[in-house]
Order: C-alpha cells, then structure tokens, then sequence
C-alpha cells in the first residue's frame, strides 16, 4: 500500500516492478489488504514505545557492553589509550 492505495505485481514476469496488476486482480487485492489488516490489528497493541522520547544511548550498545563485561571496557581502554600514542615516538 502506497498512499492509500494498494499495488499488485507480477514478481516472476515484472521483476522491476513497472505495471500494476492490482485492477485485473481485485480478489487477490482484497486477500491481501485482509491479511495486512489482521497483521496490523495484532502488531498495533504492542508499539507501547511510539511516543517514548528516544534514548541517549541505542539499547543494542547497553546489551552488547554487559555481555562482554569488564573485559571489553579494559579493552577499550586500552585502545583509546593507544590511540592517545599516535604520533608519538616509540617507547624502547
């Protein structure tokens, strides 16, 4: 659905997507526009975070950090303080 308006395509003859069959198959539009309604009737209820502010820091890094734990945040450390060593001559 595009704008209100639903579009059908023949994948395997119109691969590109360039002609719009949904007129000549108004049965398959109507089976279709029926599945995405229950989908969206059942998916609807659960988008509890639509108006929640966005977080300072993606939920992803917060997971990935305490999964690796201590280990990964020394690892850090340590490369930030290589990092800081660019540039600099060589310790001998």
């Amino acid at each position: 659905m595009v704008r209100g308006r639903w579009w059908l395509y023949d994948m395997p003859a119109d691969p590109g997507e360039k002609t719009d069959v949904s007129a000549a198959h108004p049965d398959a539009v109507a089976e279709l526009r029926k599945a995405y309604e229950q989908w969206w009737s059942e998916v609807l209820p659960c988008l509890v975070n639509e108006n929640v502010p966005m977080a300072r820091e993606p939920a992803f890094h917060v997971y990935f950090r305490r999964q690796l734990g201590a280990a990964q945040e020394a690892a850090d450390r340590a490369g930030a303080a290589r990092s800081a060593r660019v540039g600099q001559p060589a310790e001998e």
